[in-house]
């Protein structure tokens, strides 16, 4: 997937770390923030796929996040990446929200996750 930008939004930094080596390996440019802040500020620019961790420091959890992209009219695909998807009431998701994965993930099945997605054949 060369010439593709994905943001991974995780405040565990070890995490991001890893992300961005392996999907720098798989030809992605891999962009990076701490919380839902700086990911809204990362996404002023043009970002192909959007990996999200649901539970981040501070007010804005990664669920609120959907919540203010959906609210703006943003439909960037999201890859949620969660130790804690049982809180997550999936029916709820709005579209752009393609994938839910739990933590800790094997990175075999989020690249064919990802390219699910990224080629619009993901079942969801």
């Amino acid at each position: 997937m060369k010439g593709k930008t994905v943001l991974i939004v995780d405040d565990d930094e070890d995490i991001r770390m890893m992300l961005r080596a392996f999907l720098e390996r798989c030809d992605f440019e891999a962009k990076e923030a701490s919380n839902a802040w700086q990911a809204l500020a990362a996404l002023q620019m043009p970002v192909d796929l959007v990996i999200l961790d649901l539970r981040m420091p501070f007010d804005v959890s990664g669920g609120d996040l959907i919540k203010t992209l959906e609210s703006l009219g943003r439909t960037t695909p999201i890859i949620v990446l969660s130790g804690w998807t049982q809180d997550l009431d999936r029916a709820t998701l709005p579209s752009f929200v393609r994938a839910v994965v739990d933590k800790p993930v094997r990175l075999d099945d989020l690249r064919a996750t990802i390219e699910r997605v990224m080629l619009g054949t993901d079942p969801n």
